[in-house]
């Protein structure tokens, strides 16, 4: 409720009186929205961004939700800075209240741009999207962040909006980037005239000295044959042990042989670790 008094020469209590209902009784019927209930403030609005902190993986995948709390809010825009040298964005899931509708966001150098809007109005806490995010790969131990840093909305009815200014928070993401290091021993013993057994020592620590805890290991086979030679990655596991066929046959049951064709493998075997967790 609004009160204005204007300068003006008054001739009896009574028309002074007059005057200030007729102008209270004008703000009035604006609109109810314009006064405040309860305590609520229509002004304000918090963007909080969850977890605050997480540490992550270089090369992995990691999400980050988008929380906002409003009263009455309408329309918003929101901008926040993300850093594309360490995180790529792969997707956005709008959130699931059901007055929310989410625009389609976009990416702009390093400018995250999230708009939506509100019917009916929304007051309260929700998820307004999830990032789901890639963790790029470092050579080192990294920080990355993202922050809010604007945003602009309105509350209240259209006829008549009432700004939201708004505040938020930050996310911060540790990237465990230091590799592991590598399988030591490596031991292949050939198994039946037709496959290998691959055999290691366990991986402890990284290359800072830091424990790893369950390594997993890639198997790569470096093929000779063709030039230039290709790396392929044969098969992924959390043992220290592993079995790989090197003549692989191809059956035919409409041949009069027992096989159609067999190719033998030629090249460099290769067992690389990786973290399954910071």
């Amino acid at each position: 409720m609004v009160l204005r008094l204007y300068s003006c020469r008054v001739y009896s209590r009574t028309a002074l009186f007059v005057f200030i209902c007729l102008t209270l009784s004008a703000q009035v019927s604006r609109g109810e929205d314009r006064i405040p209930r309860a305590g609520l403030d229509d002004t304000g609005g918090f963007i909080h961004l969850m977890p605050s902190v997480q540490t992550a993986l270089a090369c992995s995948e990691i999400t980050v939700a988008i929380r906002g709390t409003f009263t009455n809010a309408r329309v918003f825009g929101l901008r926040f800075y993300f850093e594309t040298a360490r995180l790529d964005l792969l997707s956005v899931t709008p959130g699931a209240a059901p007055s929310l509708h989410i625009l389609p966001e976009s990416l702009v150098v390093d400018t995250l741009n999230l708009d939506g809007y509100f019917h009916p109005n929304f007051s309260g806490t929700t998820t307004l999207a999830t990032l789901h995010l890639y963790v790029k790969p470092v050579a080192h131990d990294e920080t990355a962040l993202i922050g809010f840093f604007f945003g602009q909305g309105f509350s209240g009815p259209a006829e008549w909006p009432e700004p939201i200014d708004f505040s938020g928070d930050t996310a911060t993401i540790f990237i465990e980037g230091t590799p592991p290091l590598p399988p030591s021993h490596l031991l292949i013993t050939p198994m039946d005239g037709d496959s290998v057994r691959l055999q290691w020592h366990p991986v402890y620590y990284d290359a800072d000295g830091d424990t790893v805890i369950n390594p997993r290991y890639v198997l790569f086979l470096t093929d000779v044959k063709n030039m230039p030679a290709d790396t392929d990655s044969v098969c992924t596991t959390m043992d220290t042990t592993l079995y790989n066929d090197f003549v692989k046959y191809t059956f035919d049951p409409d041949s009069a042989l027992p096989y159609d064709s067999i190719v033998v493998n030629q090249g460099v075997y290769q067992v690389r670790s990786r973290k399954t967790q910071p």
